[in-house]
């Protein structure tokens, strides 16, 4: 028990905080108040993040293009090439989750290639059409891979350019997943 001048000093420190002590009521020290106030905030505070947490989703990390290994074996950097022209391939270690792609790069944009390269081949060979024209007569081959959702979004612009007949690059910022796997560049037409 506080005794009364310890109950005088209490009551205007009590008001300081805010908080209401009845004048018939126990006096206790300032250090419980804080004792008291910290565990109701600590509380709140813990509720609200369960409450959160709840509602975010578990952030799940994108696979990665280390574990992947596939390469471009022909046609080599440099070479000139036809409007039709066949590319051929290896590949090892990709993931069931990723999807291998060959695509056409001009600057920053890229025209995917169908269709789609299998998983499971250790070996490939898919004929590209190249119906562009590079600004400098040039361009690259890029083999990439892409998540589900990367994936989708090729199958999409498929149907959307067999629909329209408008083939627009795609920036690889905007394929989920995306990770360049080979480069062949300066390929000429001729």
């Amino acid at each position: 028990p506080v005794h009364q001048a310890g109950r005088a000093k209490a009551r205007p420190l009590c008001q300081t905080l805010g908080l209401n002590i009845p004048s018939s009521g126990v006096i206790v020290s300032p250090e419980v108040k804080w004792t008291v106030v910290a565990t109701v905030l600590a509380a709140v505070i813990a509720g609200v993040f369960a409450v959160v947490s709840k509602r975010m989703p578990e952030a799940k990390p994108e696979p990665t293009a280390r574990s992947s290994t596939a390469s471009i074996v022909s046609p080599q950097s440099g070479q000139s090439v036809g409007r039709k022209f066949t590319v051929t391939g290896t590949t090892a270690q990709l993931s069931d989750d990723r999807y291998l792609w060959l695509g056409v790069q001009i600057g920053q944009l890229v025209w995917p290639k169908e269709p789609r390269l299998r998983n499971e081949d250790k070996s490939w060979s898919q004929t590209v059409h190249e119906g562009g024209t590079p600004p400098s007569g040039a361009f690259t081959l890029v083999l990439f891979q892409v998540s589900a959702d990367g994936d989708a979004y090729l199958t999409n612009w498929f149907t959307t350019g067999q629909r329209t007949g408008d083939w627009p690059g795609i920036e690889p910022k905007n394929l989920k997943g995306y990770a360049q796997l080979h480069v062949v560049s300066d390929l000429k037409l001729e």
